[in-house]
């Protein structure tokens, strides 16, 4: 069987599916904690940030505007969180 593609999973993410939440966060997980990691130079702010930032993608998942590709936006997500993180400092 071949893997949904990432569209398919945010399909399935907005319908409450806890599993396609589950595979969008084991695909990019790695790739937004060294960006923030690049970004913060500190690995425990990295991970927090990086939660943070799925919960904040999550959160704003029905906003997503499909015709952009998914990587795109998270990273930005990930870029604000990291921004503002630096203000509260």
């Amino acid at each position: 069987m071949s893997q949904p593609t990432t569209a398919e999973l945010i399909q399935k993410a907005l319908e409450n599916d806890q599993q396609a939440y589950a595979e969008i966060v084991s695909r990019f997980k790695n790739q937004i904690y060294n960006f923030v990691l690049g970004m913060v130079k500190d690995r425990a702010e990295a991970e927090d940030l990086t939660q943070e930032s799925f919960i904040k993608a999550f959160r704003a998942l029905a906003t997503f505007n499909s015709e952009y590709a998914f990587s795109t936006w998270l990273y930005k997500i990930a870029a604000n969180n990291c921004i503002d993180h630096f203000r509260k400092k």
